[in-house]
Order: C-alpha cells, then sequence, then structure tokens
C-alpha cells in the first residue's frame, strides 16, 4: 500500500485572508487530506495565502490562491506533485516566504 508523503499545510489567520470567501473554499478542499495548521498574518496580505512544506521538496508560500483551478493545483503539491505554471504566478516575495516557512518550520 502507498501512503501519501506527510506534509504541512498552514493558511494564514490574518484578518484580510480569515474574512476572504475564497479562504473558506480552500479550506473544504483540504479538509480530510490533511491536517491545517492557522498562522498568524505573515504580511503578504493578498489573501487567501498558503504555505506548503512538501514531505519531499522545498516550502512555497503562495498567495491569491482564489480559483478552482488553483486550489486543485495546491492539492497536487501537497500529495508530493510539482508547482504548476498557475501557481508559479502566486509564489510569495521572499521576505514573506522566509517567514512563513521559520513558522511551519
Amino acid at each position: 500500500m502507498t501512503s501519501t508523503p506527510a506534509s504541512i499545510v498552514a493558511v494564514c489567520d490574518g484578518k484580510s485572508c480569515r474574512n476572504r470567501s475564497e479562504t473558506t473554499a480552500l479550506m473544504r478542499s483540504l479538509d480530510g487530506s490533511i491536517p491545517i495548521v492557522r498562522l498568524k498574518c505573515i504580511g503578504a496580505c493578498a489573501g487567501p495565502v498558503v504555505a506548503i512544506k512538501p514531505a519531499n521538496g522545498t516550502p512555497v508560500v503562495l498567495t491569491k490562491v482564489r480559483s478552482a483551478k488553483e486550489r486543485r493545483d495546491v492539492l497536487r503539491v501537497v500529495a508530493g506533485g510539482s508547482v504548476s505554471n498557475r501557481l508559479q504566478r502566486r509564489l510569495a516575495g521572499s521576505k514573506a516566504q522566509a517567514k512563513a516557512q521559520r513558522r511551519i518550520a
């Protein structure tokens, strides 16, 4: 039996991100597939902001994960897949990346 790699998914819990309807949709799409960690605001303020630390890859922080296709791509990364071109456009800046990675380490 093959198991999925253990990943960490963190969703920004700052006011701007938390109040977006897309955050609720993202949480529903991740629900049950992996535990979700709530982070204090990481300062990216382009919600929803998601930090993914795949078991077999480099951590990534994504901003504006709003569409159903982007949520599907997030699930692929969580399952060990690579970051799609669509999500490449959503990568947070280096300061936000570093801040989120410290918090989910």
